[in-house]
């Protein structure tokens, strides 16, 4: 019952908040065009005014009532006051305003650089609307803000409560890091391309680039700020959400470099080779080369920053669900490295084989150069990444991990349909043939069937062979009717408390108790019970 009576409370003065501040965003702003640009007022004006005035003025004393009987409801009790779902109510309402906040700024800021920029068509009376919503927006985010920090310094924040404010902050920041990351790469190509090629960039769309990634910087550093503020120490580095929000950034880090990386290197092999237009885009080398090193500077940073960070929590400390988190991005990049790396050696193969084919499908030297150097940008660049993030032989909790196991039986699988593929493939040819109804160069067909069997059998023996390994493995280990030796440290404890612990043992156990100097301790020979 009290909890069906704070979800309909709270329900309502959300939904009255945001047609509240929905409505006097835009009376205020039409207020503002019809005191600044009389002029510019069309006949929905008075429209647009009774619209927005009934909207404000029905949804604010619906709100006002509601969250007033919620607040009395949380004053009166520390149950209220501490429970998930009110949590849910201010972090949600502060994720909606502070995206708003996020767009709203932007343009603020864009309509105001441009101001400062002569002759480039600057809004005045744009730039005092957007400051007007940007102001009414604000007051309400630092008021549920607030109303949630006090929460917190009255009955603290743990468990759900300190779960959905994480969410709400590594949200923030991961959004943030994402808008920066693109706009400082947009940034970089076009000041490469003004640089190399002459070619300067359009000053508003600079400007409005310039202007959204300062906001999301903004609302980035506070964020991450606020969450090292609440959460110092172990606590926080043990958090799943910081994990997955590391390493979320860590994956698109590693996506945008890789990926100009071998369009990089594609371009310039392709030019070496003397293909003119390689994959059809044509112009000098360095505006060919703009994007992909720009990509590959700003994401690459990233990629280094956040996999430092990283290292450093789980050195000092690393929850099991953090440490899950890695093995599934670990083995979610070496998937995607392998399937790269043997779709390259697969395609030069293929590619070779056509070259020395007569009938070949492939129109003259410069296309079997420009293929030849997209597969071999693909093995540069996929057999590096795959070998760093691959462990054949791991720890024993490694290789127990379900994410390794989805790898190699994913690896399998890509493999095996490769083999079908190229088998049925295969026989489809010779039965053509024989048939008198397929190509005369049979050959041809066999080398290519070959060349993507090869390689799709090698994927499949090698990962089926570090499968056997791994279930060899976890055979030998002791299971839960074996005996094994084990090695336990334990501190805060005298060895007549510990032998008390470990008299609970099976029956035929045995131990001894060792100082840390390796000195063994007074009595700390025994057994367990019946032993």
């Amino acid at each position: 019952m009290v909890a069906v009576r704070r979800l309909y409370f709270l329900l309502v003065a959300g939904v009255s908040l945001g047609m509240l501040v929905t409505g006097a965003a835009t009376l205020g702003s039409t207020l503002i065009e019809w005191a600044l640009s009389p002029g510019s007022i069309t006949a929905t004006f008075r429209q647009t005014i009774a619209g927005s005035t009934a909207a404000a003025l029905v949804a604010l004393p619906i709100w006002a009532l509601h969250w007033a009987l919620a607040q009395r409801a949380a004053a009166r009790s520390p149950a209220e006051r501490e429970a998930a779902l009110r949590r849910l109510y201010l972090y949600v309402v502060c994720g909606a305003l502070m995206a708003a906040i996020g767009f709203i700024g932007a343009r603020a800021l864009h309509l105001g650089l441009l101001l400062l920029i002569r002759d480039s068509g600057g809004d005045a009376v744009g730039l005092v609307r957007a400051l007007w919503q940007l102001a009414l927006v604000g007051a309400f985010w630092g008021y549920h803000l607030d109303r949630a920090a006090k929460d917190r310094s009255l009955v603290g924040e743990t468990g759900a409560s300190a779960t959905l404010r994480r969410w709400y902050a590594y949200g923030a920041v991961l959004v943030s890091v994402v808008v920066v990351l693109f706009g400082a790469r947009e940034l970089l190509t076009v000041t490469m391309l003004a640089v190399t090629q002459s070619q300067p960039a359009e000053s508003r769309h600079v400007v409005r680039v310039v202007a959204r990634t300062l906001v999301a910087l903004g609302i980035g550093l506070y964020h991450a700020h606020l969450t090292a503020r609440l959460d110092e120490g172990e606590e926080e580095r043990r958090s799943t959400l910081r994990a997955v929000a590391g390493f979320g950034i860590l994956a698109l880090g590693i996506a945008m470099a890789l990926t100009q990386t071998s369009r990089a290197l594609y371009y310039l092999l392709a030019r070496a080779l003397g293909v003119e237009a390689p994959g059809g885009a044509r112009g000098e080398i360095g505006g060919l080369l703009a994007s992909p090193l720009s990509t590959i500077a700003v994401f690459g940073l990233a990629w280094a920053l956040v996999r430092r960070r990283l290292i450093a929590d789980a050195r000092q400390t690393e929850a099991p669900r953090q440490a899950g988190v890695r093995r599934l991005y670990t083995h979610l990049v070496t998937l995607i490295a392998l399937a790269a790396f043997t779709a390259g050696v697969a395609g030069v193969l293929w590619t070779i084989i056509e070259a020395v084919d007569p009938t070949s499908a492939l129109v003259g030297p410069t296309s079997t150069r420009d293929r030849l150097s997209l597969f071999l940008t693909l093995v540069v660049v996929g057999l590096p990444v795959w070998a760093g993030h691959w462990r054949p032989a791991p720890s024993p909790g490694e290789r127990q991990a379900l994410s390794r196991r989805l790898y190699l039986f994913a690896a399998l699988l890509i493999g095996v349909l490769a083999l079908l593929g190229s088998g049925a493939y295969l026989v489809e040819r010779v039965l053509s043939t024989i048939m008198g109804v397929g190509p005369p160069a049979l050959w041809s067909a066999v080398a290519r069937a070959l060349a993507v069997t090869v390689v799709a059998a090698a994927v499949v023996a090698y990962h089926f062979r570090v499968l056997r390994l791994d279930a060899a493995t976890r055979a030998a280990e002791p299971g839960p009717g074996q005996f094994g030796t084990f090695q336990v440290e334990i501190v805060g404890a005298s060895a007549s408390e510990v032998a008390a612990a470990l008299a609970r043992l099976p029956s035929g156990a045995r131990y001894t108790i060792r100082t840390a100097d390796g000195a063994d301790a007074a009595g700390a020979e025994g057994g367990a019970a019946g032993a």
